[in-house]
């Protein structure tokens, strides 16, 4: 019905036509959240309430896309956060964005599927919470990154540890000593970055 495979019959009686109709109609309705009901309520026929409905959200598709990415693209850590508050959010924002890309289909725009592809992938997660990370952890962040595979789970475990008392001041230390020059931390996050920025 929602197909609209199915179409209205051209002669009488169609009343089983008109129950699934009805039914399918209200399912549709009561699916979606306030702002569409009324939208929905519009249409007669099924088919072309979840037509109107799919239009609707395709022209804020780009929008409500991209706003996920950029929310873990552009995260960096909040000095008043800790490790663990830190790794939490980024995996929130993670989810979300993954959520988000993981219902292109055939039709949605390429670079959709591209970020669909990307996020997963349990490599780029790390180096994107590697990404987050300050300046003043740069040894840290290279030395995670000469491994010739990076998961996320060696790099969640690392971070954490940094929690405890011993291996914090022992590792701040070490940062502070061996500061670098800011520079871009990775081909990968730095090359995506422009054209995100033109998208927002």
């Amino acid at each position: 019905m929602v197909s609209g495979s199915e179409p209205k019959p051209t002669t009488d009686p169609h009343d089983n036509w008109k129950r699934k109709n009805r039914q399918a109609r209200s399912l549709l309705i009561a699916l979606v959240s306030g702002e569409y009901k009324n939208l929905i309520g519009n249409y007669e026929h099924a088919s072309a309430a979840c037509k109107a409905l799919e239009n609707t959200l395709n022209r804020k598709s780009v929008s409500s896309t991209i706003y996920p990415i950029n929310q873990v693209l552009y995260m960096q850590k909040d000095e008043s956060k800790t490790w663990n508050e830190h790794i939490t959010e980024f995996e929130s924002r993670w989810t979300n964005a993954n959520s988000k890309v993981a219902t292109a289909t055939k039709d949605s725009k390429a670079w959709i599927h591209g970020f669909q592809s990307v996020f997963s992938d349990e490599e780029f997660k790390a180096h994107l919470l590697l990404s987050t990370l300050p300046s003043t952890m740069d040894n840290i962040v290279d030395n995670l990154r000469t491994k010739e595979t990076l998961s996320y789970s060696d790099v969640r475990t690392r971070l954490l540890d940094l929690s405890s008392p011993d291996t914090a001041g022992s590792a701040l230390m070490s940062h502070q000593k061996k500061k670098k020059e800011s520079k871009p931390r990775s081909s990968m996050s730095s090359s995506l970055r422009p054209g995100i920025c033109d998208a927002k």
